[in-house]
């Protein structure tokens, strides 16, 4: 009986205190194409991750899964720095380089 109050106390001590929640905000195949469009544009990406963030500070993870670059003649033109500088502005937590 001590042992098993024993190794109860043991694995209630390795709870955590409290449960935090977690947003993921996701991105995906980007090809480029950072100006205004019907459905997309990093404009809007921007708005709704500043709105997240400081909805619920340390809370939010931004991720791409890939396809950043390639698909715009201004990507091609510029070896995709003009994406890279805006996700580097967005702050992402982790990107996915290719599929």
């Amino acid at each position: 009986m001590n042992l098993r109050c024993l190794l109860l106390l043991v694995l209630l001590a390795t709870l955590p205190a409290a449960a935090e929640r977690v947003f993921i905000l996701h991105t995906n195949d980007i090809h480029g194409y950072l100006e205004p469009a019907e459905q997309g544009g990093e404009a809007r990406i921007a708005t709704v991750v500043r709105a997240m963030r400081a909805a619920f500070p340390g809370q939010v993870m931004l991720l791409d899964a890939g396809d950043l670059a390639q698909g715009t003649p201004l990507s091609g033109l510029f070896f995709g720095e003009p994406v890279a500088k805006t996700l580097d502005l967005l702050d992402y937590d982790a990107i996915c380089i290719g599929n």
